[in-house]
C-alpha cells in the first residue's frame, strides 16, 4: 500500500513538473526505501507545479473574461425603420434599412466604421424607392466595464453594452425629431456586433 502511494505521489509530481517546466524530480527506485528528503522534494515539486499551473490558469481566465474592445474588430449589423411625415403637404413615407459594418477599435481610443447601407422607402402614393451606399467614418470611444460609448463627430454618441468576455456588443436607438419646416421623422434601430477572431 505504501509503495502504491509513493508511486502515485511520484507520478503526480512528474506530471506537474512537465506542465510547470521548472521542477526537477528524482524518481524513487523500486525496492529501495524512500528517504524523507526524497519524499519532501517530490512534494515540493508537486506544490511548485500546482502553483505554477494555478497562476497560468488565472492569467488565461483574466484574459478571456475581459470586456475590453480595445484592439479588437467587430462585424456589425444594424436593422432600422425610418418614417417621415409632412403635416403641411400631408405626405408620409415608411422606410427600413440594413447596415453592415466592420468596426475597428484602436488601442488609442479611436475607432472606425466601414461598411454598406441598403435602404428602401414606400411613399403614400405607393411608389417604392431604394438606395445602396457605402458608409465610412472615424470616431472615438470610451469604455467603463460593460458600458461603451462611441462618439461620431457631428452626430453625437452611441451607447453600447458589451458582453463580459467582449465577444458581443449591442445597442439600440429611438428618436423623433424635426427635419425642418413641417417635416418630421421617427427612427428606431437595433445594433449587434460580433467580435472577429484575431
Amino acid at each position: 500500500m505504501k509503495k502504491q502511494s509513493l508511486a502515485l505521489v511520484t507520478m503526480m509530481a512528474l506530471s506537474g513538473s512537465v506542465f510547470a517546466g521548472e521542477a526537477s524530480v528524482t524518481p524513487f527506485v523500486a525496492g529501495e526505501a524512500a528517504t524523507a528528503a526524497g519524499v519532501n522534494a517530490a512534494f515540493d515539486a508537486l506544490v511548485t507545479a500546482i502553483n505554477d499551473n494555478n497562476t497560468r490558469i488565472a492569467a488565461l481566465e483574466a484574459a478571456g473574461a475581459s470586456a475590453s474592445v480595445s484592439g479588437a474588430q467587430y462585424q456589425a449589423t444594424v436593422l432600422g425603420s425610418l418614417n417621415r411625415g409632412d403635416s403641411t403637404n400631408l405626405y408620409i413615407t415608411v422606410g427600413n434599412y440594413l447596415q453592415t459594418y466592420t468596426m475597428t477599435f484602436n488601442e488609442d481610443a479611436t475607432c472606425s466604421f466601414t461598411g454598406q447601407q441598403e435602404e428602401g422607402e414606400v411613399g403614400l402614393n405607393g411608389s417604392v424607392s431604394s438606395s445602396s451606399d457605402p458608409v465610412s467614418f472615424d470616431c472615438t470611444y470610451a469604455q467603463t466595464a460593460s458600458n461603451l460609448t462611441v462618439t461620431i463627430p457631428g452626430d453625437g454618441d452611441i451607447a453600447f453594452t458589451v458582453s463580459s468576455d467582449g465577444s458581443l456588443l449591442v445597442g439600440n436607438n429611438f428618436v423623433v425629431e424635426s427635419e425642418g419646416g413641417s417635416t418630421s421623422r421617427s427612427e428606431a434601430n437595433i445594433f449587434i456586433g460580433v467580435r472577429l477572431a484575431e
